[in-house]
């Protein structure tokens, strides 16, 4: 929207629903008697037996008899608003703010397995049986997230500026529980993240060369409480009426870090079409408010005290129009320190989140594309050689891969114009596997897809689409994931058919 010959203002706002219902994810015996099936429990045979350690001792529980569903259901709602002001003070001078606020609620209904002291009969656990069974989880996770970014461009010759800005950042986090595994009275987490940013970028146009510098430096601050009041039934009967209460108890972790990124290249524009360029970074992640917590059968929920991880990369590469198709060619090497791993020790029920002291990643990537009026041709080849160099607790994994890190991808599609409102697309799809684990022992299968899609196009900014997924009717898995040592799988859809429409005003 054009305010006046100086100003204008752009303003957004989306929103969004879903609702959703999982299920338990399948073994591999599962998955092949029953692709089909939902997972849901209703015998009670998928229960696990096993142990944990209690006052010193190791005591041991069993799978019991019950029937549980344990489908999980999930509605989440989700608002986004973004803004953006331009004014011009000076024929060399422009002012720029954007900011936007993100509010995401998701309500959750799931069981998850726990175990309890059902009977006082004597056994190998002096006095205490123990089953394992399906306990209520309900709750709801509330995200908020606000940026602004006020800058300044100071225009100082042809195709050259400079850039001074500042950025803000906060990001809240809760999770509050009505019912938490039939064992807590209260559970709530609050995390709040907040970063300060000013950072400058120079762009300098000399003849057929650009030169771009740029330094930013981050402020951010983590401040994060867990209350739990711990009350279950792990006890004889006789036994404080079978329960033990723990009372109300907190934690906090406060903390602050100080991070710097840096950015350097040289583009060389060669002809009206080409031009290559070299760019050295460094640049850094902080980790989420909810990447501070851990969670153990053993010990429950647990307050992590993570790092940011820090970035070097260089990388080369060009583009040009060559033999009747558009060339993008680059190549990188980089070396993380400290990346935030995600250690998935049993899916959705036991987790760690800590940092590696240095992984390292070398790829390449290709793309190519092709437009002969009514019809267009795509392709695009990527190769990520992802290693963990360095780790001191646990040397065994150095030179292994970086788990969930695909070597390679690739893609191919082709194209119709129909008309100038009406076109087709045909995409080929490859994903190739990668390890659940940094031992490099569990590996996800290849995911491969043809899909087709159409789209309309009106004047009154309308736009209808449909198309077709998995043309070829293979068996993908949406997900691969470990469960107390066993490989699990959540099968993806089989061939599907889809139509919608969108509206642009």
């Amino acid at each position: 929207m054009k305010i006046d010959d100086k100003s204008n203002l752009s303003i957004r706002y989306a929103h969004y629903e879903k609702e959703a219902k999982t299920a338990d994810l399948l073994t591999r015996d599962e998955w092949k008697a029953d692709n089909k099936q939902s997972g849901v429990d209703f015998t009670g045979e998928k229960l696990s037996s096993g142990s944990f350690e209690y006052g010193g001792r190791t005591i041991k529980y069993e799978p019991s008899s019950d029937s549980y569903d344990i489908l999980s259901k999930s509605e989440i709602k989700r608002d986004d608003i973004s803004a953006n002001y331009k004014r011009k003070l000076t024929d060399n001078l422009d002012f720029n703010l954007s900011a936007s606020w993100q509010k995401t609620t998701n309500d959750i209904k799931q069981k998850e397995e726990t175990y309890a002291n059902f009977s006082t009969g004597m056994n190998d656990n002096f006095g205490m049986k123990y089953l394992s069974y399906y306990a209520d989880y309900i709750g709801t996770f509330t995200e908020e997230k606000f940026k602004i970014n006020p800058s300044l461009k100071y225009n100082y010759g042809e195709k050259s500026y400079f850039i001074l800005g500042y950025d803000y950042k906060l990001q809240k986090s809760q999770r509050d529980f009505d019912n938490f595994l039939d064992m807590y009275k209260v559970y709530n987490l609050d995390s709040e993240k907040e970063s300060h940013g000013a950072y400058v970028f120079n762009k300098t146009t000399v003849g057929q060369f650009e030169f771009m510098q740029g330094v930013r430096r981050e402020w951010t601050s983590f401040d994060t409480t867990k209350n739990t009041h711990y009350y279950h039934r792990v006890l004889p009967a006789f036994v404080n009426n079978g329960y033990v209460d723990q009372g109300l108890k907190t934690n906090k972790i406060k903390k602050s870090m100080i991070n710097d990124s840096y950015e350097a290249a040289v583009n060389y524009i060669y002809s009206d079409t080409g031009n290559v360029y070299v760019r050295a970074e460094q640049s850094f992640r902080t980790p989420a408010p909810t990447e501070f917590q851990n969670k153990s059968t053993g010990t429950g929920y647990t307050i992590n005290d993570l790092d940011a991880e820090t970035n070097q990369t260089f990388e080369i590469g060009m583009k040009d129009y060559l033999f009747g198709s558009v060339i993008q060619l680059n190549a990188f090497i980089g070396r993380t320190k400290g990346e935030i791993y995600y250690d998935e020790i049993s899916h959705g029920n036991d987790w760690a989140y800590y940092n590696l002291d240095e992984t390292q990643r070398k790829g390449i990537e290709l793309n190519l594309s092709q437009d002969y009026g009514k019809l267009f041709f795509f392709e695009g080849v990527s190769y990520i050689d992802a290693e963990i160099t360095e780790n001191g607790q646990d040397t065994s994994i150095e030179g292994n891969q970086v788990p969930y890190t695909s070597k390679l991808n690739a893609n191919i599609g082709a194209g119709v114009r129909w008309t100038d409102k009406l076109n087709s697309i045909l995409t080929f799809n490859y994903k190739d596997g990668y390890y659940l684990d940094r031992a490099n022992k569990y590996k996800a299968r290849s995911h491969i897809t043809l899909d087709l899609t159409t789209n309309y196009t009106m004047d009154n900014g309308l736009k209808l689409y449909g198309g077709i997924n998995n043309l070829l009717n293979r068996q993908n898995f949406d997900q691969e994931a470990l469960e107390n040592g066993v490989q699990v799988y959540d099968p993806a859809s089989e061939r599907s058919f889809y139509v919608g429409f969108e509206y642009k005003f």
